[in-house]
């Protein structure tokens, strides 16, 4: 996976909200703490009007030019934020950030007005399999525009690399221009640099052989020596990080053309078997079930090998049903032994929770015909028994969605009072609409502080898309559940008087006056609200989740609101 910086990163305002770290002039009239505050107020003009003063008083002042320009880009106005950096270009050492800046806007033009056919008509895929015919529609889609900016971009960064040529930030952008022009010749050259700056990057060795084996040559010979010495970077990448697996696939292609070409031969002389032909294949298939393998087990979890370690990987990749009972007993006693200290332990069974969740059908590919139903209960929870197996788990929550591991770490940490569970908890809540959310708002409001409290309060006033026919559109019933399912949670929240005044609110609001009905039932025990969540109940729509919930309660009239939320 090619690894980009988001543009944003570097003329997003975040840093506007607090700027008192940026050295400033003593001298200069404003600063930039004022000038900062009153662009985040909304006060752009009078914003930039103190930093014009500054350079007035001081054309050297540095940061006030870089804010100044920071500024006049996020209105939109680039043109106007390149001639503020260009004038302060003196020639001394700090143009390098004026040099980049320029880049960057260079840059985001340049893909803005990039060939339409790079990004629409060809998959990554067919770019590929078709790379003659995609060349052809690349050239003839290119337009004036994009190499104006193009070569701008490249003139700025190259400006910067000359005043600093060890910028990892720098030579990426110009890896990502060449390869935007579909030069990769000087693609390879800037990662190159960056593999050597960084001999233990395995992403850098990787893509240095990927771009290297883009480059065309003129003959078969040529050719072959290239191969040979991309093959030669990719093995030195393995030894830098076996658990890398762009550098898999890369060597599983090269290695199914060498099998392809080998077969072509085999028919023009019609001299060996198919059996032999097969049998030929299987390295490279071999190598991109590693590379899928290894791509769905998170970087953080990827453990370093050991002797008496690395059995467990190969049985986690070629084990079947009938080595279960020997399975099973590796991983018990590897969670009966884990202690406090026992990191590679506990790597080494996060990375087996990682790869047996991240894709069901991913490890039948390994000839695997079950799951790890009860070795997962066990891994959790000697997990969670030491505080760095917490801080995985937190992670793993952050990588993967499959429900049952979510619900069964959620649950488990929360039993355990981990740290950090709030911001794990309100970030599934706020992105997840799967069933587990209901137990994950549960497992908030079970947390019972003001943080939790907070997160649960801010769903009911979750915006929802206008739209006309809005039960029948999906994503308007998605978030209308998520609210439901926090609302409910509040419920349990009985003796907060903050938890019901708000449930009053949401009384005259009506995208969730319906959830805060039942849920002020379910405090106050009250049969008008019952009432009031009959008449709010929108007709042939379903809540089965709030009906099981309102059927809980000994009471007819609840079980009767019950029954038609379930049916809709």
């Amino acid at each position: 996976m090619k690894k980009y910086i988001p543009f944003f990163l570097i003329f997003c305002f975040y840093f506007l909200v607090n700027l008192s770290v940026i050295a400033q002039t003593a001298s200069i009239p404003h600063s930039l703490d004022e000038a900062i505050s009153l662009f985040n107020a909304g006060n752009h003009s009078e914003a930039k009007t103190l930093l014009r003063q500054n350079l007035e008083y001081d054309p050297e002042d540095s940061d006030s030019r870089s804010v100044l320009g920071k500024m006049n880009y996020h209105l939109g106005e680039w043109q106007s934020a390149i001639d503020i950096w260009s004038e302060g270009l003196n020639g001394k050492p700090s143009d390098y950030v004026f040099h980049m800046n320029i880049g960057n806007v260079f840059y985001e033009k340049a893909e803005q007005n990039a060939p339409s056919i790079y990004l629409t008509t060809y998959s990554e895929e067919d770019i590929k399999e078709k790379p003659t015919l995609y060349e052809q529609d690349f050239l003839e889609n290119t337009s004036t525009s994009f190499l104006k900016y193009w070569q701008k971009g490249i003139n700025a960064y190259q400006a910067a690399y000359e005043i600093y040529p060890y910028e990892e930030y720098v030579l990426e952008r110009l890896v990502d221009l060449y390869e935007m022009n579909r030069e990769f010749d000087n693609s390879f050259l800037y990662y190159k640099q960056l593999a050597e700056l960084y001999p233990e990057n395995s992403y850098y060795l990787t893509n240095a052989a990927i771009y290297q084996a883009k480059i065309k040559t003129s003959s078969q010979k040529e050719q072959d020596s290239l191969e040979s010495l991309v093959i030669e970077r990719l093995n030195y990448s393995l030894e830098v990080d076996a658990h890398n697996p762009d550098t898999y696939r890369e060597l599983a292609r090269i290695l199914a053309n060498r099998e392809s070409s080998e077969k072509e031969k085999q028919e023009e002389n019609e001299d060996n078997s198919q059996e032999k032909i097969t049998d030929e294949i299987t390295p490279s298939l071999e190598i991109t079930q590693k590379a899928n393998f290894y791509a769905s087990i998170p970087k953080y979890a990827r453990f370093e090998f050991s002797n008496e370690k690395a059995l467990l990987l190969d049985r986690l990749l070629t084990k079947s049903y009938s080595q279960k009972k020997n399975w099973s007993m590796l991983i018990d006693s590897l969670t009966n032994s884990i202690s406090e200290k026992d990191f590679i332990t506990q790597n080494l069974l996060i990375t087996v929770l990682a790869a047996d969740a991240s894709d069901s059908e991913l490890l039948r590919t390994f000839n695997n015909y079950y799951s790890l139903a009860r070795e997962r209960k066990n891994i959790i929870n000697s997990l969670a028994s030491t505080n760095n197996g917490q801080w995985l788990l937190v992670q793993l929550l952050g990588e993967t969605k499959e429900i049952n591991l979510t619900r069964e770490v959620t649950t488990t940490l929360v039993r355990k009072k981990s740290p950090n569970m709030h911001d794990v908890l309100i970030g599934l809540l706020e992105y997840d609409y799967l069933p587990e959310s209901m137990d994950i708002a549960k497992n908030l409001s079970k947390l019972n502080d003001e943080r939790s409290r907070t997160a649960l309060i801010k769903e009911l006033y979750l915006p929802l898309p206008k739209t006309s026919e809005k039960w029948k559109n999906k994503t308007y019933y998605a978030l209308q559940v998520r609210q439901m399912r926090a609302i409910i949670a509040l419920s349990s929240l009985e003796k907060d008087e903050e938890i019901k005044n708000e449930l009053l609110k949401g009384l005259e609001r009506q995208e969730v006056r319906l959830f805060c009905a039942v849920a002020l039932y379910s405090q106050t025990r009250d049969t008008d609200y019952l009432k009031l969540a009959k008449k709010y109940k929108p007709k042939k729509v379903p809540f089965p989740e709030l009906g099981q919930f309102l059927k809980q309660f000994n009471n007819s009239k609840a079980n009767s609101l019950g029954d038609k939320l379930i049916k809709g």
